[in-house]
């Protein structure tokens, strides 16, 4: 009884020892609560703990720069992506600026034709302001032109004043009854040759004034139809040279009536003038002398009439 009594309390005070600090570990660094330590082991403790810290410190500050070089990383992607992204930006703003400077040279093209118009603008400006001051002159000319212009009633009234070719025909042959048969003769000397032929002879022949040779071809030619009107006046014209002026009028008048437009209506209207100033008909030969200067202005029988309207 004694003895496990004692055996007792022997594993008491063991397990009360056991919950005290053991002399034997003093000193211990590696030891999570170190103790009995010496101010040398204090120190290495220190700076144990110190190591520990910083190199905790290096491993976080590591694991952020790992975070910062991936962040560096989608940056540079994204960067990447922005670059090409300039990139394109930039070869489309060298586009823009070729096309700017071919707009430009087309801009100036355009200013330099806008110029031109401008140019030609204001030169039409002066000839309409021209043109209107040449309209004024007409219209204070107008009431004179209407006061002495040979209307063409009035110029055919006039040419049937003249001697006909049938009324000439007539007379021809009572003076002279052998022409009849000379011209007969002639026609059948003509019959041979084509009518744009003995047109082209008769000019000729009229060109170097041998009217005796070429009166009966025109003669023949005025009897065909062909080209009456020029035909007619070539024939005036050959009889005013001759002044037989009756003769020349009854021509002059055939020709006006069948076309007043032909290129020898001036020099028509010149001689009808003359021929009747000849005859000392004054009065239709100043009416002819003004249709003249008042239809051709510009033509040298107008001044040739301007010239014996003053004598």
């Amino acid at each position: 009884m004694i003895k496990q009594g004692l055996i007792l309390l022997l594993f008491s005070t063991s397990a009360l020892f056991s919950a005290e600090v053991s002399v034997f570990g003093a000193g211990n660094l590696d030891s999570p609560n170190p103790y009995g330590l010496t101010q040398s082991e204090k120190k290495i403790l220190e700076t144990k703990n110190k190591v520990e810290t910083v190199d905790t410190t290096v491993r976080v500050v590591k694991s952020d720069i790992q975070l910062i070089n991936e962040r560096l990383q989608g940056l540079e992607s994204i960067f990447e992506g922005e670059g090409n992204k300039l990139h394109n930006v930039s070869l489309s703003l060298n586009k823009i600026d070729a096309q700017s400077s071919k707009n430009q040279t087309d801009i100036e093209s355009l200013k330099g034709v806008v110029n031109q118009l401008l140019a030609m603008q204001e030169e039409n400006l002066k000839n309409i302001a021209e043109l209107k001051k040449a309209i004024g002159e007409i219209a204070k000319q107008s009431d004179h032109i209407n006061k002495n212009y040979l209307s063409r009633n009035e110029f055919e009234k006039n040419m049937q004043q003249f001697v006909t070719k049938q009324e000439f025909s007539s007379t021809s042959k009572q003076s002279q009854p052998t022409q009849q048969t000379q011209t007969q003769t002639q026609s059948l000397q003509f019959d041979g040759k084509s009518n744009e032929d003995l047109f082209n002879e008769g000019k000729a022949l009229f060109d170097k004034r041998l009217f005796t040779q070429a009166i009966p071809i025109f003669e023949h030619l005025v009897e065909k139809r062909f080209k009456p009107a020029e035909s007619n006046y070539l024939l005036g014209q050959m009889w005013f040279v001759r002044k037989d002026y009756e003769k020349a009028l009854s021509y002059f008048k055939t020709s006006a009536l069948l076309y007043d437009k032909g290129y020898w209506m001036p020099q028509l209207l010149l001689n009808s003038a003359i021929s009747f100033q000849n005859m000392k008909d004054i009065d239709n030969a100043s009416k002819f002398f003004n249709t003249l200067i008042q239809a051709y202005p510009d033509s040298k029988e107008a001044a040739e009439a301007k010239k014996l309207i003053s004598k």
